[in-house]
């Protein structure tokens, strides 16, 4: 039988911060730090990476596992907690669990929580431009929607398919969503929880099969655009 993660590193930077925790499952020791950026986080992530483990008093090599957000998020800021995290793993020899932040954010909002009965979470998170990276989930953190990328009429589509008392949107994303609506606003307004906390990402890597290999979510390509000059040609003699 396989052994559960008990010792995580848990990184995300794919929502314009850079968060780390270190949780131990079986001591109940949990240490984080977490900065608001919308870039940046190459430079910062290591540092506190050892801020962490220092404060918890624990070496790289006491950890059973490495766990990540895999996005939806930033394209850049997504690939490099990736691929941080993957480089640890093969460093240490240590699996790497990947987990959405649509989940993680989903969770967040669930946990303690006594009052969700019968109510919905639509996680709403920016995707910087037209549409909205969305997934809804009901009180018991199960998905009941595909994640996707979607534009606001569609989401309007998928949320008044609930009662409206029983929906609620929580993530970076709200308050534009709601700006760019029809006038009908399916939901209450639930912002505060909008960046992915390292410590709940961690405890979800425990419950996730250790077999899992990372792959990034994105949901849409990445925008690229076409050079405005053109290229020279080499004519043939």
């Amino acid at each position: 039988m396989e052994k559960k993660a008990s010792k995580i590193l848990a990184l995300d930077t794919a929502m314009q911060g850079c968060a780390v925790a270190f949780v131990d499952t079986d001591s109940g020791v949990a240490v984080s730090r977490s900065e608001a950026m919308p870039r940046g986080q190459t430079e910062i992530l290591l540092p506190m990476i050892q801020d962490v483990l220092a404060e918890a008093g624990v070496a790289f090599a006491a950890l059973d596992t490495i766990a990540t957000t895999v996005g939806p998020g930033a394209f850049t800021g997504l690939r490099i907690g990736l691929s941080t995290a993957r480089a640890l793993g093969l460093a240490l020899s240590i699996p790497v669990i990947g987990v959405t932040t649509l989940d993680v954010l989903a969770a967040q909002f669930i946990k303690g929580r006594t009052d969700l009965s019968g109510k919905y979470i639509c996680v709403l998170i920016e995707t910087k431009r037209q549409d909205f990276y969305v997934q809804v989930f009901d009180a018991a953190r199960q998905a009941v929607t595909d994640a996707a990328a979607l534009p606001v009429v569609e989401i309007q589509e998928i949320l008044n398919a609930y009662p409206e008392e029983d929906i609620i949107l929580i993530g970076d994303a709200v308050a534009r969503f709601a700006a760019a609506g029809d006038g009908r606003v399916p939901f209450t307004k639930e912002t505060r929880v909008i960046h992915p906390d390292p410590i709940v990402l961690a405890r979800l890597a425990a419950e996730t099969p250790k077999t899992r290999d990372p792959q990034p979510l994105y949901l849409r390509g990445a925008d690229v655009s076409q050079p405005k000059r053109r290229g020279r040609s080499i004519k043939s003699q």
